[in-house]
């Protein structure tokens, strides 16, 4: 990895540089994994390990043919071409589940001799054991990658959030550091239930004073698996014995007919970015009586495409859509811009329910920053409450913050009392609107607010690609957004959204109300 303005240590602190990566994301029990490994020392162990109910160690070995690779320019976009180091066949009897890759440098000390990678495996038996298939974010993950020149949101500066975007991200190079795992004391994306500014405070960036401190990039809290929304699901998961499958989203590009023997698909986290064939392949089978729960935010926001055979995601954001080639050709559906844009007329709303362009921000930075952090009840008999004792007007996970980072809504108008969908933006006319949170896409400019994390950029961006100008109106119109819990049919399917990222911190939390919810979804869903 080269020196950048977040990582300044210098060449004889890193005399034991690991790094790993895989030609795949995904594999079948009997597939061959190959490795490909850069260490400045002469040897090294490899570990891998299986994050579930527990961690368990499946796989040891070590090696004593390091060997230093260079880092090609740009390898963020590119990938790294280093050597195989070796292969690995996996055995056929390993479960299905996300495969954590630990590599360390013998002999030396410091956090330069450690570094993470990982894999998803599928099941060798789809559908047979489990109805449930669990679709990791790892697109998102892939986005926020930063590893080897930078992310799809920048470079790697804590200071300078929207420069030297890339425009690609391979899967041939090793992940950022701290975001497939959190590292020990970095915090939530959103401010910790019950701090909130005092009068005329301002709060502050939640992630950047410990990025600087712990000299990693500002962006990797955003994503990843361990100690984030996806592990803290899969561990309550396995713990109340459900059985579930898993998966990655390139998997659907992959192989079109992967849902087929499954009943629920489950998506947890953020789940940000999505190709055209993924969405066509959800969207069909839930057509024909699937069933999709969503307990992510931000979901389905941004389309992108892959290229070089699944190695490359592909994806042109914020005032880079125009410059997508694909733009004013034959393959102009394809556009990676948001899917609620005017180019590709495709709101996410139609398969989610909600969309962050009506929704937004909680609790992160000053947009609702002295929120509740939780949902308020509007109809307490849907059956998703069955069993809780919520009634109208409470407050649910306000003690866990579970609206908080990023959140979806819809259009709706109140009647007597009740919010309804107006269908304007795609939402399905006839959803329920089961609770409610305010959220904002953008921090006011007119406050003398300094030191803004969030400004309006993303307000700009929903007004110009779904209203089709950015103006001082159209901004007004997108700015009082709200996460919503949503509730529809879709065909011969049915949907459930939790409409935030948080969700999971609710169950992490213990909170019983949160985890009633989830287990109806789950075992209506499954019915």
């Amino acid at each position: 990895m080269s020196e950048s303005k977040t990582n300044p240590a210098a060449d004889s602190e890193r005399k034991g540089e690991i790094w790993c990566y895989t030609d795949c994301l995904s594999y079948a029990p009997g597939e061959t994994v190959a490795f490909h490994i850069s260490c400045k020392q002469p040897s090294y162990s490899i570990e891998i390990a299986r994050l579930g109910a527990k961690r368990e160690v499946v796989w040891e070995r070590r090696e004593s043919s390091g060997e230093w690779h260079g880092i090609p320019e740009k390898a963020n976009e590119t990938g790294c071409d280093w050597p195989l180091s070796f292969t690995m066949e996996i055995p056929t009897d390993w479960r299905s589940g996300y495969y954590q890759i630990v590599v360390r440098a013998d002999g030396v000390e410091g956090r330069w001799r450690e570094s993470e990678h990982f894999f998803v495996l599928r099941s060798a038996n789809p559908g047979r054991d489990s109805k449930i298939l669990f679709v990791l974010s790892t697109n998102t993950y892939l986005a926020y990658n930063s590893w080897g020149g930078g992310s799809l949101y920048s470079s790697k500066s804590v200071f300078d959030f929207h420069a030297q975007k890339a425009n690609r991200a391979s899967i041939l190079r090793p992940f950022e550091p701290g975001l497939l795992s959190k590292f020990p004391g970095a915090p939530r994306t959103a401010f910790a239930p019950g701090q909130k500014p005092g009068m005329m405070e301002q709060q502050g960036r939640p992630y950047r004073p410990f990025s600087i401190e712990a000299q990693v990039d500002y962006w990797t809290v955003a994503s990843g698996f361990a100690g984030r929304w996806e592990e803290i699901f899969v561990k309550w998961l396995e713990e109340n014995e459900y059985s579930v499958d898993y998966a990655t989203q390139y998997d659907l590009d992959r192989d079109p007919e992967l849902l087929e023997p499954y009943q629920l698909y489950l998506s947890v986290g953020h789940d940000e970015y999505w190709s055209w064939q993924e969405r066509d392949v959800l969207e069909g089978w839930i057509d024909r009586g699937g069933r999709l729960a969503m307990f992510s935010g931000n979901s389905v926001f941004w389309q992108v495409r892959f290229e070089d055979d699944g190695k490359t995601m592909v994806c042109y954001k914020y005032d880079a859509p125009q410059q997508d080639p694909v733009i004013g050709t034959a393959e102009e559906k394809y556009a990676t811009t948001l899917w609620s844009s005017r180019t590709i007329n495709r709101p996410e709303n139609r398969l989610t329910g909600v969309s962050m362009t009506r929704g937004g921000y909680a609790r992160t930075g000053m947009t609702v920053p002295r929120g509740a952090g939780g949902y308020t009840i509007y109809r307490s008999d849907h059956w998703a409450f069955e069993g809780t004792g919520l009634e109208y007007g409470d407050v649910l996970g306000s003690e866990e913050g579970i609206v908080g980072y990023e959140n979806d809504g819809c259009a709706f108008a109140f009647r007597d009392g009740l919010p309804y969908p107006t269908g304007e933006d795609g939402s399905p006319i006839d959803m329920e609107i089961l609770a409610m949170a305010p959220a904002s896409l953008g921090e006011r400019l007119d406050r003398g607010y300094t030191n803004l994390l969030l400004g309006e950029s993303d307000l700009a961006l929903a007004a110009r690609e779904v209203l089709g100008e950015d103006t001082p109106e159209n901004r007004n119109r997108l700015r009082h957004g709200n996460a919503m819990i949503v509730s529809f049919c879709s065909g011969l399917g049915k949907v459930f959204n939790s409409g935030g990222t948080e969700w999971a911190y609710g169950i992490k939390g213990g909170n019983p109300f949160v985890e009633r919810i989830t287990h109806n979804v789950l075992r209506k869903f499954l019915q």
